[in-house]
């Protein structure tokens, strides 16, 4: 019995006769995508990001209108890009050029607009490691180079909104990141009929009454908060199509294409309001494969299934995809460090789950990894975490923060630490390097503690040997005993007189301490401050010398205990450094890049000016001066081409170029700001003209 639902896949071009609901979407998608040089999907998990771009954007779409690029971010999303740029040009043997070079090669190859079209884009943040981490930084600075190449290429960017915080950095490097964004919200219920009867339609699926049967399906897939979930959905259908498909054809052979059934009352209500039908599903096919596996291992555990279910989901609960080899004998086996989690078990039971969960449509294959078909698949991997599985997984995750430290830094984990691990330890199967870590920690931990025994040793005996010595002078002074008495009464007296000297000392000693603290705290803020003024006004070297008279101060007391009091001082005053620092080699190409700007703006070349903007904006050194220049620039410009439109179009009737002429003077004006009620009329007019002529 084969289901002609999508279940978990998402939709594709081939599936553009089957794709429903999603009209108004598909519209507004494709506006801002012809018209856009960046645009950003987003939407909570199950809404049909995928399946809006790849099937419904991808229909709007002639085949010579646009040439598609998808990327994944796989292991490295900057290789991943790589991969696929050259993919249509025959692959890194027959072309060697920059990114933007391979998609002008694209260009002048096809004739088409290239989109690149980035799906999952969440799994930069998820899979990509820590926001300074090379992969993010380099993939930032290369789109920031297609985007300011003006090629003719289009990014589009599908993500989950939960991870939409993550892109802060993105946007210091690109401040036009996700202005132009479409958020997909689950589907209503107009949209679900629509899906519904529409689907039932075109795989010639009947219904005993059609009004009451779909409002019966509809009342059964939207007892749920917050929306429907398509993955639910479309696996609901497929568990209807499997009720009707048993009543009509029970005992028949199986056919090998999906065939004709009605969903009518009876149907509906033996399948019932299923609320977690996706988790049911789960369940089923877990238990399923875990039986087909036990009859041929023996020995295979018996939660070894959900064992592997687990590798392909994250300590935070989303997907995790993992690379896989094909061995010559056709077995399967993962290519990922986190293989060490199933260290022990046999390879043939791996290669036997992976091929059962990839039929059960649990998994999908791609040409280099696994994952799991769906965002919501893992959710509910994640809730079925025992609280053993969570301790583990939080415990892996601080062993590996603390091993990236310790690559770093060099710093072992102390006792403490390796006293918080050390019961998880035999079920957690690191690898290899990782236990070296811990190995070496205890270690240093242990040679750390016998010196400190050592210490307490030496400090026992030193004790020991002065209260013997004591003992001994005890017996031979007794017989000064009565001479020391009175000498002491004499001592006393003096003591006295020490003691209130010494009280008054420290009293003075302390208020002169403060003093110079107070002094001290006062010249560091002043240069701190003069400092900031001097970043504000783009006088970078001079802010780095105030700065270092700012450290200076906090540095002459180091050795004292009055350095505790302003060491947060210090670390503001180094991190505003290092950040000057970093900025001090862009400096050049910021002050050339405004100058060459304003040259070009004097000249009335606006487009040329907005380029050298943008250099100087993604220098960072003031976002807000270069953002006030390009507002300006982009509001004059427009004014500029608009009226040179209008002066080309009165002359239109005197030349035959004048119309012409007078919109290409729109589309500059349009590259600078969408155009208003004067500039759509004066366009409609100019395009009116030449038609006529």
């Amino acid at each position: 019995m084969k289901s002609p639902f999508k279940f978990l896949n998402p939709y594709t071009i081939e599936d553009q006769d089957i794709f429903f609901g999603r009209e108004e979407e598909v519209d507004e998608l494709y506006e801002l995508a012809t018209k856009n040089r960046l645009i950003f999907v987003y939407g909570p998990s199950g809404t049909g990001k995928t399946s809006l771009v790849q099937c419904g954007l991808a229909s709007r779409f002639d085949g010579i209108d646009w040439l598609p690029v998808f990327v994944r971010r796989g292991n490295d999303i900057n290789a991943s890009l790589r991969r696929e740029l050259l993919r249509p040009l025959g692959g890194e043997e027959a072309f060697q050029g920059s990114n933007t070079e391979a998609i002008e090669a694209l260009f002048n190859r096809y004739l088409r607009p290239v989109y690149l079209i980035f799906d999952q884009f969440e799994e930069l943040f998820i899979l990509g490691g820590t926001e300074e981490a090379p992969e993010r930084q380099a993939f930032y600075e290369s789109i920031a180079g297609i985007v300011d190449a003006e090629l003719p290429c289009r990014v589009m960017f599908v993500m989950r909104e939960d991870y939409f915080g993550h892109l802060n950095r993105f946007e210091k490097v690109i401040p036009q990141l996700y202005h132009n964004k479409l958020r997909v919200e689950p589907m209503n219920r107009e949209n679900l009929h629509r899906v519904i009867t529409g689907s039932c339609h075109a795989f010639h699926i009947g219904f005993g009454n059609i009004d009451n049967d779909v409002e019966s399906i509809l009342d059964n897939i939207s007892n749920t908060k917050g929306g429907v979930q398509m993955p639910y959905v479309q696996v609901y259908l497929h568990t209807l199509y499997e009720e009707a498909y048993r009543r009509e054809y029970e005992g028949q052979p199986q056919a090998e294409s999906p065939r004709p059934v009605t969903f009518n009352a009876e149907v509906i209500s033996g399948v019932g309001p299923i609320e977690d039908v996706l988790g049911y599903f789960l369940k089923g096919q877990e238990a399923e494969i875990q039986e087909k596996l036990q009859k041929r291992h023996k020995q295979i555990p018996d939660n070894f299934t959900m064992q592997a279910l687990d590798l392909f989901v994250t300590e935070q609960g989303t997907k995790a995809p993992l690379s896989y080899q094909v061995e010559k004998d056709g077995a399967i086996t993962l290519a990922t460090g986190d293989y060490t989690r199933l260290k022990g078990m046999k390879p043939s039971w791996i290669s036997d789950c992976l091929k059962e969960l990839e039929r059960s449509r649990i998994l999908r294959q791609t040409e280099d990894s696994f994952e799991l078909a769906h965002d919501t698949l893992a959710a509910l991997i994640d809730t079925n975490r025992t609280e053993e599985q969570r301790q583990l997984n939080q415990a892996r995750i601080r062993i590996q923060s603390n091993y990236r430290e310790f690559q770093e830094s060099g710093e072992h984990l102390s006792r403490k630490q390796l006293n918080s691990i050390e019961e998880y330890l035999p079920k957690l199967q690191l690898s290899e390097p990782v236990l070296g870590f811990i190995r070496e920690s205890t270690r240093v931990a242990e040679h750390k503690e016998r010196g400190e025994r050592r210490r307490r040793r030496w400090t026992i005996a030193a004790v020991l040997l002065f209260a013997a010595t004591m003992a001994i002078a005890a017996l031979v002074s007794n017989q000064f005993r009565i001479k020391a008495d009175e000498a002491l009464l004499e001592a006393q007296d003096a003591r006295v007189s020490a003691e209130e000297a010494r009280r008054v000392a420290e009293e003075r000693l302390e208020s002169l301490k403060q003093q110079v603290l107070q002094t001290a705290k006062s010249e560091y803020n002043a240069s701190l401050e003069k400092a900031r003024q001097l970043r504000e006004r783009e006088l970078l070297k001079e802010a780095v010398g105030e700065l270092e008279a700012a450290i200076k101060v906090v540095e002459t007391f180091e050795n004292d205990t009055l350095a505790r009091e302003i060491d947060d001082y210090g670390a503001g005053a180094r991190a505003e450094l290092a950040a000057i620092r970093e900025q001090l080699p862009l400096l050049d190409t910021y002050q050339k890049a405004i100058e060459n700007g304003e040259a070009l703006e004097r000249k009335n070349e606006y487009q040329a000016a907005l380029a050298q903007y943008r250099i100087a904006l993604r220098t960072g050194i003031n976002n807000s001066r270069v953002q006030t220049l390009i507002n300006k620039l982009k509001e004059d410009g427009y004014n500029y081409y608009l009226n040179n439109a209008q002066r080309n179009y009165d002359f239109g009737p005197n030349s035959p170029v004048g119309y012409q002429n007078a919109l290409e003077f729109l589309e500059k004006a349009e590259a600078m700001h969408p155009l208003d009620d004067r500039g759509r009329q004066l366009k409609r007019d100019c395009e009116s003209k030449i038609q006529t002529r």
